[in-house]
């Protein structure tokens, strides 16, 4: 998506997002605030091997971030392209936009960090919602 994609989809619109963890469906109305890929369109290994490591054309995810009308929208969706694997898809929802940030950080090895994926949608959402914005600049990672 694109930024002028972005500006065209401001104004508010019905979105509907499924749990895949906990089965439940929504709809919500609400304005795009942000949102990034990780998918890339190339595999990083020889067709028909298994990826050694981390490959974005076989697994990938995205990040939409949604201003409803009371709260914020966090959709996180895994896609795969290996067979048997499954797609996944989780929603949360706060008013707090100190806990937007806080969903999308994540701890590895003791590290604590906000993939680059998830920056790119809520740098995006900072230039459209104040309170982003600020949760952004304060943020502790």
């Amino acid at each position: 998506m694109t930024m002028t994609d972005l500006d065209d989809a401001h104004s508010a619109r019905e979105w509907e997002f499924c749990d895949t963890s906990t089965g439940e469906c929504t709809t919500v109305t609400g304005v795009l605030l942000g949102r990034a890929s990780s998918h890339r369109l190339e595999h990083n290994h020889e067709p028909g091997q298994r990826a050694q490591g981390t490959c974005h054309a076989c697994r990938w995810f995205e990040v939409t971030l949604i201003r409803a009308e009371d709260d914020y929208v966090v959709s996180f969706q895994g896609h795969t392209s290996i067979p048997g694997e499954t797609h996944r898809h989780t929603v949360h929802r706060t008013r707090s936009p100190y806990t937007v940030i806080e969903v999308l950080t994540q701890s590895r090895d003791g590290n604590t960090f906000i993939p680059r994926t998830s920056r790119l949608a809520l740098s995006e959402a900072a230039a459209r919602d104040t309170g982003i914005e600020g949760a952004w600049i304060d943020r502790a990672v």
